[in-house]
């Protein structure tokens, strides 16, 4: 019958056969094993039942309904030959009035379809609209086209279990259907819903009876149909009747249950490519095809609204900046966002009376309508979401309820979001200035431990404080030679420059046209210039900056309209700014560049001589970047677990340190050449032969030393940078030297024979000076080692 079915689809007078093609949404796979007919018996008694329950118009209706179906025996009876439908064409319709009402005619699409066959007989005007923009080749969401055949067979035999054995099942799988708009793209999703209440299912021809074993058999393998087959013969089952399909629009439920998922990704609102799959789904739910969004994070320690990404920026209000302070939103549509945490809605922004930058920023980026709505998580503002559309009226009061739908599930993603962000910065945190250093990481995971036993004991307990007892510290430094001094003349420089180019304005302008005004303005510049020449003081450079933005820069229209060579002085003097900072910027950021390129040399080059000697001996090591870089190491028994120290360790890395500080030097000096500025650097190292203890500080979160007796160390090592040798007016830090500041016999004695040993090796020149260093507050009787380091010739390095 199934045969039957196909060829008389084959054979339809062309008119129906262009119908029921019309309605054939899915292409069926090769046909079903099972006979499958085309029967209105089910439907003919329902419509009895209608025509005899009372005396009603719409039972009479029936009733006439009745008298001539009884007249066409071919509906009567399995239709085999479906001509008859397009034959009674009129009189079909009638018969499925009672299914499908006129009243719901264009409410949900409604089709009869051929028992398991996915083409119409019957259709609704809804349905009969949707099939226009269903492609040929869709299939079910899910359900690949080599499936359906299998699917469909399950199908059947979970049918026959129920009908024939009575099987009871679980729901029935849910089918959903997705379909774009033909003229809009948009999705729209349906599930499809089957109706078998016109279907029976018959046992026919020579079919064999299931024992109990056999029927709960099949069930278990229910989803095998080619295992059920051989107890269940597809040719004894028979589809007689028609089912009633339905699809129920289920877009809104379908989108946010896919934007949930796609916001639980970790990347939803940092990656390109899911923000515009995001987007898209918006558009689905909204219905509309040009619909934009925006979103953006808030930085509630900045006050400024944030892209979600490095990569990119979402939100509406700015183009290319990384961030838009939340002052821009005073007396526009924003300010009031944050104060009621509601939505706002701008249906046609032309209709604003006096739209604010941000509201006009809006219609220069082509919005007729705009909603904006605030993504608050536990009561507080965590972002934004924008949506914008190019035609006034698209957003309205409905729309803000679509929104409100979703709003919940992108508040989630934006604080996950914020707090990955402040995550990630925590771990950057942690490994720039607070990282525990792998020697004592030891210390702090007994330290945790031991609070984590006495919480679990409902203890009220406090973190034991982790000290390292006798310890030797080794502190080096590399400083820029006369930083602030250097910094202090490219800032001048600069100044200078910049005042001489607004000279140059005023000049050209008073040749033409002298006015009092413009000779007040040069006065102004020309004391400016003289106070610069003199000295720059504090706060100078800013009220220097402010005198030319506030008062020079904002009469340069007017300036441009007084000729051709007045305008000319004026762009010189433009395109002399640096287009980041509008200044002049040269010898600063010569300065900038210069020093950042000396410190990150030296860091780096730290790092990599470090973890060397790590290999020696364990120890903990910290180092700073100001103008120049500073470190302190510390060594000693209580420090490590499993190994022993002894004092030649200690010797071991002071060796390590003096050899590593010539070679500091000899790199400082050999990237001269390569900079902008050639600044110099100086190297100092500090020794301290006592041991000392050392503390963690929780509030500062890094070691510091420990006891009112061991301060003085700090004192010490925070002057002496600034000392100067007894009697003289000289520094003791000097360009291509290496300083050592100690004060016992010993430690001379110690670092003299370091000395040799290098000497020897070429890092050091034969002369070595002996100095005593003047008095420092704080901190008398300091000598010092001062060494010129050899910065040309070739020496063979160390593996201490």
């Amino acid at each position: 019958m199934q045969e039957i079915i196909h060829q008389n689809i084959s054979e339809l007078s062309s008119s129906l056969k262009q119908q029921v093609d019309k309605l054939k949404f899915v292409n069926d796979p090769d046909p079903l094993p099972f006979n499958i007919r085309l029967s209105f018996h089910k439907l003919i008694e329902k419509v009895k039942t209608y025509a005899h329950a009372s005396d009603s118009p719409r039972s009479r209706y029936f009733r006439e309904v009745l008298e001539q179906v009884e007249q066409v025996p071919a509906l009567l009876q399995p239709i085999d030959n479906l001509n008859v439908l397009w034959d009674q064409k009129e009189l079909v319709e009638r018969l499925f009035e009672s299914v499908f009402p006129l009243s719901s005619e264009n409410f949900s699409p409604q089709a009869a379809i051929i028992p398991m066959q996915f083409a119409a007989v019957h259709a609704n005007v809804a349905f009969k609209n949707l099939i226009d923009d269903i492609p040929s080749t869709l299939c079910f969401d899910d359900v690949p086209v080599d499936e359906i055949l299998e699917r469909k067979m399950q199908y059947v035999y979970t049918e026959v279990l129920r009908n024939v054995y009575g099987v009871e099942f679980s729901e029935k799988e849910s089918l959903t259907l997705s379909v774009p708009h033909s003229e809009t793209g948009l999705n729209r999703h349906f599930q499809v819903q089957m109706n078998n209440e016109f279907v029976e299912i018959l046992q026919v021809g020579n079919y064999r009876r299931l024992t109990p074993e056999e029927v709960a058999y099949v069930r278990k393998n229910i989803m095998y149909p080619r295992k059920v087959q051989t107890f269940i013969d597809p040719k004894t089952i028979e589809f007689r009747g028609f089912i009633i399909l339905e699809l129920v629009d289920i877009t809104a439920q379908k989108v946010l249950s896919s934007l949930k998922d796609e916001l639980l990704e970790r990347d939803a609102l940092v990656s390109r490519e899911r923000f515009t799959m995001i987007e898209g789904k918006i558009r689905d739910l909204f219905r509309l095809p040009d619909l934009q969004m925006g979103l953006a994070l808030f930085n509630q320690y900045s006050n400024t609204f944030q892209n979600t990404s490095p990569h990119i920026w979402n939100s509406f209000i700015s183009g290319d900046d990384k961030k838009v302070s939340c002052s821009i939103f005073k007396k526009c549509v924003y300010e009031n966002l944050f104060k009621k945490h509601q939505p706002i809605l701008l249906e046609d922004l032309e209709a604003v009376p006096e739209p604010s930058p941000i509201e006009q920023q809006f219609m220069d980026l082509g919005f007729r309508s705009v909603l904006i709505a605030p993504l608050v998580y536990e009561d507080e503002v965590m972002g934004i979401i924008e949506l914008g559309s190019s035609r006034a009226g698209d957003l309205d009061f409905p729309s803000i309820y679509r929104l409100e739908q979703v709003l919940p599930i992108f508040s989630m993603a934006i604080h996950r979001s914020i707090e990955d962000q402040q995550n990630d910065i925590e771990l950057i945190k942690q490994r720039e200035f607070t990282a525990i250093h792998p020697t004592v990481n030891w210390k702090f995971n007994e330290v945790a431990q031991n609070l984590k036993e006495r919480l679990d004991r409902g203890e009220s307990a406090m973190p034991d404080p982790v000290v390292f007892k006798d310890v030797y510290p080794l502190y080096g430094q590399s400083d820029i030679r006369s930083s602030s001094k250097e910094r202090i003349k490219s800032i001048k420089a600069d100044l200078m420059e910049q005042l001489g180019l607004i000279r140059n304005v005023l000049s050209k302008i008073l040749e033409q046209y002298p006015q009092p005004v413009y000779e007040e303005l040069m006065y102004r510049v020309d004391k400016h210039r003289e106070a610069i020449s003199e000295g720059l003081n504090a706060g100078d450079e800013n009220g220097i900056l402010d005198f030319i933005r506030y008062e020079i820069e904002p009469h340069f229209p007017h300036f441009s309209d007084l000729g051709e060579e007045v305008e000319a002085c004026i762009q010189a003097y433009k395109d002399a700014l640096d287009p980041e900072l509008n200044l002049i910027y040269r010898k600063r950021k010569e300065f900038e560049q210069s020093l950042t390129k000396i410190n990150e040399t030296v860091s780096m080059f730290l790092d990599e001589e470090e973890a060397k000697a790590q290999d020696m001996f364990p120890h903990y090591f910290e180092k700073y970047k100001t103008d120049g870089v500073e470190y302190n190491l510390y060594v000693g028994d209580s420090l490590i677990q499993d190994r022993g120290f002894e004092y030649i360790h200690l010797k071991n890395l002071r060796l390590w340190q003096l050899e590593l500080m010539a070679k500091i030097t000899r790199l400082t000096a050999s990237l001269k050449p390569q900079l902008k500025l050639p600044l110099e650097t100086t190297q100092l190292l500090l020794v301290h032969n006592a041991p000392l203890s050392i503390r963690f500080r929780e509030d500062e979160k890094q070691f510091d030393v420990d006891g009112a007796y061991n301060i003085r160390y700090e004192i010490v090592k925070k002057r002496i940078d600034k000392a100067y040798i007894h009697g003289t007016n000289e520094r003791l830090t000097q360009p291509g030297m290496i300083a050592i500041v100690y004060t016992s016999e010993k430690e001379l004695r110690e670092y003299k024979l370091y000395i040799e040993f290098l000497k020897n090796k070429g890092w050091f020149e034969d002369q070595v000076e002996y100095l005593d260093l003047e008095d420092l507050p704080g901190a008398s009787g300091l000598k010092a080692i001062r060494l010129h380091v050899n910065l040309e010739e070739s020496v063979e390095d160390s593996s201490l």
